[in-house]
């Protein structure tokens, strides 16, 4: 596994950098993420089983289960139904606008605020007011330029 595409459309992938890292944003994208040892060994050791009962839940439920079998001989399991996020439990506004922090932090922070008014104001704008601000996030070429 080499590439940004690849490692999104691995679950062993994303399953072992999650495990090490805590978390998937972009960082865990990276490629020099992505070709770490610590990843590569332990993707390698994760199994993806199917499990007919939770697929029938679906689309009511995003159902998962993770069972990590240790070296000690101890097993430990977790099922989850539902994510913050799915249709199912939608986000709130402070999450959504830190996830967005959290994403655009390259952006300008005055920037990132006008863009989160421009979101929390849909119904009361113009179109023209959200497409300004969205306009005015430089791209990544123009940021390497500089």
């Amino acid at each position: 596994m080499r590439s940004k595409e690849e490692a999104d459309h691995s679950l062993p992938y994303l399953l072992a950098v999650a495990m090490l890292d805590g978390q998937v944003l972009p960082e865990q994208y990276l490629p020099e993420r992505i070709a770490a040892s610590d990843v590569q060994e332990l993707l390698r050791r994760v199994e993806v089983r199917p499990d007919p009962e939770l697929s029938r839940r679906f689309p009511r439920e995003h159902s998962a289960r993770v069972r990590l079998r240790l070296g000690d001989g101890r097993t430990l399991e977790r099922e989850q139904h539902d994510y913050e996020g799915f249709h199912t439990m939608p986000m709130g506004w402070d999450a959504v606008a830190a996830k967005f922090d959290r994403l655009a932090s390259r952006v300008d922070a005055g920037l990132r605020g006008r863009i989160k008014d421009a979101v929390a104001r849909l119904e009361a704008i113009t179109i023209d007011e959200l497409t300004d601000a969205l306009a005015a996030v430089p791209s990544p070429i123009e940021k390497e330029s500089r």
